[in-house]
């Protein structure tokens, strides 16, 4: 890039030559089933397939979850990753919301002296909360009853247990 087409704000994606945003979203896609969360953290994955216009290349991976919070990113360089391949996404059910979340790459390939990035086409996956087992109470339980004992259950202390026992006595009357 020259200094005047820099101090004009030119890029070299301005200038003929480099590839449209129709381009650019040809030379990739994603891929994501739609996930069910399990409890604590697990180790999911999304695939990818790249056909990039040039042998040196970098697509830079983020995951956005609902309302655009960005959750995860992953490079994908060439020389070192395969053009068709998957890549790992950890998830915590505690930090992970459900909702929607898109994938989104931005390639950067290279025509030496010139480098040219665009967005690859972006794909979405859905987050479905995890599964809560149902709560058993006894017939009669009272709400009260029922929030003691799950207090007890959280705070795992004698003393909890002895007032959640107190109290679900008291509401059998």
């Amino acid at each position: 890039m020259t200094l005047t087409a820099g101090l004009l704000g030119l890029t070299p994606a301005a200038r003929a030559g480099a590839p449209t945003a129709e381009q650019f979203a040809a030379m990739g896609s994603f891929s994501a089933p739609d996930i069910a969360l399990v409890q604590g953290c697990a180790t999911y994955s999304y695939g990818y397939s790249l056909a990039p216009s040039s042998p040196d290349w970098t697509v830079e991976v983020t995951v956005v979850g609902p309302g655009g919070l960005g959750i995860a990113s992953e490079i994908i360089i060439s020389g070192a990753d395969p053009t068709v391949g998957s890549k790992p996404l950890t998830l915590c059910s505690t930090s992970t919301p459900a909702g929607v979340y898109t994938i989104r790459g931005r390639i950067t390939v290279s025509d030496y002296p010139d480098q040219y990035s665009g967005w690859l086409t972006p794909t979405t996956f859905v987050v479905n909360a995890p599964a809560t087992a149902p709560t058993t109470q006894p017939a009669g339980a009272s709400a009260r009853c029922v929030k003691a004992r799950q207090k007890a259950k959280r705070l795992h202390t004698k003393k909890a247990r002895q007032k959640a026992k107190r109290i679900c006595r008291r509401a059998r009357r």
